[in-house]
């Protein structure tokens, strides 16, 4: 696989961009994953705590959503993009 169309990714993030109160660096944080997954096809999660991802904190994706809830809503859809890419 290399990589998932951005439509598509842009889909899977919908509800959680419009329905989330997001900073500006969460948002960004949420586009880099979405990029990286368009060139990808999938990712794996260690990476969160990798370049490109430590770019906007040093902590990765735990320094950027502060809130658990947001976190694991992130860590969700992307368990759903990996899991069906595998299956595709």
């Amino acid at each position: 696989i290399t990589g998932i169309e951005q439509a598509a990714l842009n889909e899977a993030f919908a509800d959680f961009l419009q329905v989330g109160n997001l900073r500006a660096d969460q948002m960004t944080f949420v586009k880099t994953i979405i990029s990286y997954l368009t060139k990808n096809g999938t990712i794996d999660k260690a990476m969160l705590y990798e370049p490109p991802f430590t770019d906007l904190n040093d902590q990765g994706i735990s320094g950027v959503f502060d809130n658990d809830a947001d976190l694991v809503k992130v860590v969700r859809i992307i368990d759903l993009i990996n899991n069906n890419a595998d299956v595709g």
